[in-house]
């Protein structure tokens, strides 16, 4: 099931690495500001988590 939640993930947000998907590093100062003023929690990580969710759901067929 983790294989084909990867290849779907990454079939529709073209990486399962999140320094890839925010396009920062959250690890930095300077990547958890850019974080922060792009609202990427609004704009990239809750779109990753409802198709996460959806996936999952879709597999045990609720």
């Amino acid at each position: 099931m983790i294989q084909a939640f990867n290849k779907e993930f990454i079939k529709k947000h073209k990486s399962t690495d999140c320094r890839k998907l925010l396009n920062c590093d959250l690890t930095a100062e300077e990547g958890q500001q850019y974080f922060q003023d792009n609202q990427l929690v609004d704009s990239v990580c809750k779109h990753c988590i409802r198709d996460s969710v959806q996936f999952i759901n879709k597999q045990i067929g609720t």
